[in-house]
């Protein structure tokens, strides 16, 4: 008995060994993810000869003085406010008309569902230059053209596809015996919608909050085609203003970058954790 215990094999040197290659995998895909949002910030700091000289050394000196400067060139007082409100109206539509769509694909039956589902995934992989032409037709016939609801509506419609999916995918996770007690008790659709549904979506809603959020402040090709007046030009537009003909002020240039993800890394801060959850929540067939 005593021999036979003694060949066993060494399970916790084996895993000792995995977790350190497991270990040593995240600490590199963190500097990969990491590295560039350092480089940017710690690149705003320098002239523009000590980027092009040294990129990857530290400044030699700290000077806010550049971030006064890229605010008022990139005019971020209205630029901000056009990207705030821009971004809010396309979570808020996403959110409801894709949590209502999500809910009626994922709890109702009705004929070519599953086909109507499979269309809507299959159009997450058009890309907006490839509807362009028709949208831009589209916006001018309904006269919002140089308004923020033109690249609000255009955002929402090709967030859609992708948050629908999410939110059918974690409703249906949902048991059903909570439906059919609410149902029982004389609770209608609607009300078992935002009584029930609403409270227990809170992490595939931070999934979409940050989605949404995320494509539309970085959004640029809608804002350049549809936003010409410069009341309401976002910030991805106002950003062109350090490209000169001849030079361009990257020193400036990422200085008013690193202001612009301040609003997105306080968004994820809050909603890591329900983001996370709900991700691995959505991520199921249909």
């Amino acid at each position: 008995m005593a021999e036979k215990n003694s060949r066993q094999p060494a399970v916790p040197g084996h895993d000792r060994i995995f977790n350190v290659i497991g270990v040593t995998i995240l600490v590199l895909s963190l500097i990969v993810t990491f590295y560039p949002l350092l480089w940017m910030v710690m690149n705003s700091f320098k002239t523009n000869s000590e980027i092009i000289t040294s990129p990857l050394k530290f400044p030699t000196q700290f000077s806010l003085e550049v971030f006064k400067v890229a605010w008022e060139r990139a005019n971020f007082d209205t630029a901000l406010v056009s990207s705030l409100k821009n971004s809010a109206a396309v979570v808020v539509l996403t959110l409801v008309t894709g949590s209502l769509a999500g809910f009626a694909f994922a709890r109702n039956r009705f004929p070519g569902d599953k086909f109507i589902l499979r269309v809507l995934v299959l159009s997450i992989i058009v890309s907006a230059q490839l509807v362009m032409i028709p949208l831009f037709f589209v916006v001018r016939d309904l006269k919002i053209y140089d308004t923020l609801w033109s690249t609000i509506f255009s955002t929402t419609a090709l967030n859609l596809p992708i948050c629908i999916y999410l939110f059918q995918g974690f409703f249906k996770e949902i048991p059903y015996e909570i439906e059919e007690s609410a149902m029982i008790d004389g609770c209608g659709r609607l009300r078992f919608y935002y009584r029930f549904i609403i409270p227990l979506s809170k992490p595939i809603a931070a999934t979409v909050i940050i989605f949404s959020a995320l494509w539309s402040w970085n959004e640029y090709l809608l804002a350049l085609t549809f936003l010409k007046s410069n009341p309401i030009r976002t910030i991805p537009l106002q950003l062109q203003n350090f490209f000169g003909r001849w030079s361009t002020q990257y020193d400036q240039l990422f200085a008013a970058l690193s202001i612009s993800i301040v609003p997105l890394l306080i968004i994820y801060v809050f909603l890591q954790k329900a983001f996370i959850k709900g991700m691995t929540a959505g991520a199921v067939k249909f």
